[in-house]
């Protein structure tokens, strides 16, 4: 035969594509024209059916998403026709890595999606579930500041197509470095003689860290000077 058209096909969904055609332009032969469709997968032209039909449209379905499947039909074949399978959300990915752990920074970085199944438009990082950091699509890490010292952290990415997103895993815990406590309140004082006065202390309220000891100072009024008075461990 000669005269052989591509087939035209419709993306039904992420998985499934309707392959149409029309009839030849010459038969060449007294027998009644069949048609064969088949896939190229991987540089391999696959029969899309065991046998020639003469019917002019198939349904494949089963395919991967946001893939290019290619169509030729006929024992004299047509040109080569090409579509995309729809976009459907990421499959399955893995949890990003932290490295380079500060007290209030850390650096987190993941690989490629294995089937991003469409085009990623952006991804979210999450951190402890309620910390949300937009990502460009075209990152493969990103550097998280103002965490809080002495912290336990976790962290998943989701990644976005325009239908939709997907979850990855969720990372290790990990812990941000200790850092100087804050809040840290001035200690009460209270005169129990000419000579003598009681010191008390309050927790910080940010220990940012394990409090190890406390070390009290003492200054006389309208001096500059300071005097060291005691060192007071946590296990005094």
């Amino acid at each position: 035969p000669d005269g052989v058209k591509y087939p035209i096909l419709k993306a039904l969904n992420s998985t499934a594509i309707l392959a149409s055609w029309g009839f030849i332009g010459r038969l060449n032969s007294e027998e009644n024209v069949a048609f064969k469709l088949q896939l190229l997968n991987s540089d391999t032209w696959i029969p899309a059916f065991s046998e020639p039909t003469v019917s002019t449209t198939y349904l494949m379905t089963g395919l991967k998403p946001y893939t290019k499947p290619a169509t030729p039909y006929g024992v004299t074949f047509s040109p080569t026709a090409e579509i995309y399978t729809m976009e459907t959300v990421p499959g399955p990915f893995g949890a990003p890595k932290a490295v380079n752990v500060s007290s209030t920074t850390a650096v987190l970085f993941w690989s490629l999606l294995p089937h991003p199944n469409g085009i990623i438009l952006y991804y979210i990082l999450n951190a402890n579930g309620y910390l949300r950091y937009n990502v460009s699509n075209s990152s493969t890490s990103y550097l998280i500041s103002n965490l809080t010292p002495w912290t336990d952290y976790f962290f998943f990415l989701d990644a976005c197509t325009s239908v939709g997103c997907t979850s990855g895993a969720v990372s290790e815990t990990i812990k941000t470095l200790a850092a100087p406590s804050e809040g840290v309140k001035p200690p009460a004082l209270t005169a129990l003689s000419p000579t003598t006065i009681s010191v008390t202390l309050s927790s910080p309220t940010h220990p940012n860290g394990a409090l190890i000891e406390y070390r009290i100072f003492r200054r006389v009024s309208g001096v500059n000077e300071t005097v060291s008075v005691r060192n007071l461990s946590m296990s005094d």
